[in-house]
């Protein structure tokens, strides 16, 4: 009797802890190299026309992105705690993309799908119920801001960027300053001004699952292995007497 009731406090440890434990899915993205072109406007810059073409250059790029979920599938519970993306590119095309939680936060419009309602999207994607990447849409929406958006999906990558503030593009800054100079621009070098990359070939994506004890089903659990040490205890203690 007394082999079987340690054995059941046994088993009864063990199952409560495991059955508090949640999923943390990390999913890493490294996407293949891009091509395009890039314009800019330098400083010193000189045309006979009022609204001219911007100088162009070749640009190379890569995007990276990083999604965070806790849940399941089979417990129908995700939740997307984190995500973000960043374009590496040449010729200062560098960007930190989107990271959120934010303003516009990416939130839950199905069981594997989130948007914002700004059209930022990530779908998730899965084989034998298991999470194995993601296509993903990030679109900025900045009233008077730079914009930009960045695909990822199974037929490859894009990005393109377009440079604005409250003055307008590249080419409002150039009418607005040059005309009064004869079409000489004496401003700062704006650079980039667009950015435009893709490729036909979609990168990798790294999934790791991490289990995620509850704090308090931890608590309960270690009480629970508590309250069993002082039922042996006391049962010891009674067949000792008995003895």
């Amino acid at each position: 009797m007394k082999r079987k009731t340690i054995g059941l406090l046994t088993v009864l440890l063990l199952i409560g802890p495991i059955a508090a434990i949640a999923q943390i899915t990390t999913l890493e993205y490294q996407g293949n190299v891009m091509s395009g072109t890039s314009t800019y406007l330098p400083s010193g810059f000189v045309t006979q026309y009022p609204d001219p073409p911007l100088p162009t250059s070749p640009v190379t790029g890569t995007l990276t992105a990083s999604i965070m979920l806790s849940g399941s599938i089979s417990a129908n519970d995700l939740e997307l705690v984190s995500y973000g993306a960043s374009f590496s590119g040449s010729n200062g095309t560098s960007f930190s993309l989107y990271a959120g939680p934010g303003p516009a936060p990416i939130v839950p419009n199905g069981p594997l799908d989130f948007c914002s309602g700004t059209g930022s999207c990530i779908d998730l994607t899965t084989a034998h119920g298991a999470i194995t990447g993601a296509t993903i849409d990030f679109l900025s929406n900045v009233y008077n801001g730079s914009q930009f958006e960045a695909t990822i999906g199974p037929t490859g990558d894009s990005y393109s960027y377009l440079y604005a503030n409250s003055n307008g593009t590249c080419e409002d800054m150039f009418y607005q300053i040059a005309n009064s100079s004869g079409f000489y621009y004496p401003g700062r070098t704006i650079n980039p001004c667009t950015v435009q990359v893709s490729n036909t070939r979609a990168g990798d994506w790294t999934v790791t699952r991490t289990p995620e004890i509850d704090p308090a089903s931890a608590a309960g659990g270690l009480t629970f292995f508590l309250g069993g040490l002082v039922v042996l205890r006391g049962r010891r203690t009674r067949e000792a007497r008995a003895v």
